[in-house]
């Protein structure tokens, strides 16, 4: 039945000398409700130019605008500012301040020279002896324990010194003694 219809058209278009009498673009379907909703909305706008200014309007606006407008800014000083500041942060040391001077902070190891051990000193003077300079000794021992030749406060003796020297690996130590 297909080949029957389609042998017919075929021996109609050879006979009429066209495919068809009706001829459709591409895409023609797809696009037509577009089109249509677009000539459509065209005719419906309004034809009228729009608003017209009147000639000089730009160049007063600004005045015009500033005349409407009432500025009036405030200004805060900053002497006014820090007038009202410095009651409210004397009060905030004063409160601190009895604040912490009205816990009790009870120590019962007071801490004194003679609670230090003699091992902790050493160990202190071992750790921080590149920061020790030799001001700091001056202001520490007076002229007259510097004066002594007997040098009271150390307990070494000459063969510990010896036995050191010797031991030593560093030799800038034995040079700067010859």
């Amino acid at each position: 039945m297909n080949n029957e219809i389609k042998n017919s058209e075929n021996f109609i278009y050879q006979k009429v000398g066209k495919e068809s009498g009706f001829k459709v673009s591409k895409n023609y379907f797809e696009t037509i409700e577009d089109n249509f909703a677009i000539r459509l909305f065209e005719e419906n706008i309004n034809q009228h130019p729009g608003f017209e200014t009147p000639e000089g309007y730009f160049d007063t606006l600004e005045d015009s605008l500033l005349r409407k407008v009432n500025i009036k800014s405030k200004v805060i000083s900053l002497r006014q500012k820090l007038i009202q500041i410095i009651p409210l942060a004397a009060v905030a040391s004063v409160l601190l301040f009895i604040g912490i001077n009205s816990f009790q902070f009870e120590s019962t190891n007071a801490l004194s020279f003679e609670n230090i051990t003699d091992d902790a000193i050493e160990n202190w003077l071992e750790n921080n002896s590149s920061s020790i300079h030799t001001e700091d000794i001056a202001t520490i021992v007076s002229e007259a324990e510097l004066l002594d030749n007997d040098f009271a406060f150390t307990d070494i003796t000459d063969d510990t010194i010896e036995n050191y020297l010797y031991s030593s690996e560093d030799a800038t130590v034995i040079q700067e003694l010859y």
